[in-house]
């Protein structure tokens, strides 16, 4: 099933014929024997995840583990998407400081909510050795509109099972992973005709890692480092060439210190989510050069000083600060 036009936000997500359902179904089933295949979430807490928020355009059903050796660790964390970034693919995430519900209705943390997050991707990787690590799918939005027609309009569901379904006929393995939304009676029987898929796929959002998907008139975004780069390269006068080698310092220093150390994995992962939104944030000030200025004068040259003089370690807690405390600025506090 495909997509014949872009749908808003907010409608992501369409009801499929019950084969191709159970195909999907089938099909992850077939592909992944040791795998969790499907797990419950009360209506009461799909909608709780959204809670009392403003500009919710859906939420990102998104894919944890508690241990990434255990295939029956699996967990669902319920992160609402925003409605102030129409033309994206998959809307940005609402970073909220007390956490995510996950599928029990339990409050997650936001540290803990990274390294679910970095151990369902290290388990997939694993299972996947021929995917990069920045394609594992991380999860599937749904619109919110989509949500409520299904669960409030269509049936008066208790809850829904969700199924993790899996195409084969897809040529691009990350694509092929699916999510199949059945709803639930409250006697736990099932409505029986009533199946939604066609949700967004969530990869990681920042365009250091770049998503097939992404593609003009959608094109990916720039992370904060990369703005703060050629926005303070471009003050002091510096060429393209440049700030591109600057930046690939930057690289080495992810790929032979962060990424070399699993506990550096969920602040990466951390990251990609929230860098998405930080630059989102950061655009609507109005004050976009001033702050990536600010940003590259101050915080980018100290961490450039500690990278010469090969102090990784202080190197890493700058940067862990820096991104708090732009998260606390542009994207709490608002």
């Amino acid at each position: 099933a495909k997509l014949t036009q872009k749908r808003p936000q907010e409608l992501i997500g369409e009801i499929i014929d019950k084969d191709l359902a159970l195909q999907l179904i089938s099909g992850f089933k077939e592909n992944f024997p040791g795998e969790v295949s499907k797990m419950f979430i009360k209506t009461s807490t799909i909608f709780d995840a959204v809670k009392n928020l403003a500009n919710v355009s859906g939420i990102r059903f998104m894919y944890g583990m508690e241990s990434v050796n255990d295939p029956g660790s699996k967990v669902l964390l319920l992160i609402p998407g925003n409605n102030i970034s129409p033309q994206k693919a998959i809307p940005n995430s609402i970073i909220q400081p007390e956490g995510y519900l996950n599928n029990r209705g339990e409050r997650v943390s936001l540290k803990r909510t990274w390294e679910l997050l970095y151990n369902h991707a290290v388990h997939y990787s694993n299972l996947l050795p021929e995917q990069p690590f920045r394609h594992i799918v991380r999860g599937v939005f749904f619109g919110i509109d989509s949500l409520k027609y299904l669960l409030q309009e269509r049936t008066q569901a208790y809850g829904i099972n969700y199924h993790f379904g899996y195409d084969d006929t897809v040529s691009n393995v990350a694509l092929r992973f699916k999510a199949v939304l059945q709803p639930v009676r409250p006697d736990l029987t099932i409505y029986n005709n009533d199946y939604m898929d066609l949700g967004s796929i969530c990869p990681p959002n920042c365009p250091c890692y770049p998503w097939p998907e992404c593609v003009p008139p959608n094109p990916p975004d720039t992370c904060v480092s990369e703005n703060a780069v050629h926005y303070g390269g471009s003050h002091l006068s510096k060429t393209e060439q440049e700030a591109e080698a600057e930046l690939n310092i930057y690289r080495k220093f992810r790929d032979n210190y962060f990424l070399q150390n699993s506990q550096n994995g969920p602040l990466i992962e951390m990251y990609y989510y929230v860098s998405p939104a930080l630059t989102e944030a950061i655009e609507n000030t109005g004050r976009k050069s001033e702050i990536y200025l600010s940003l590259y004068l101050n915080q980018v040259s100290a961490c450039n000083r500690l990278l010469e003089e090969k102090k990784y370690e202080e190197a890493k807690v700058l940067f862990e600060k820096t991104i708090a405390d732009l998260v606390q600025e542009y994207l709490i506090k608002q």
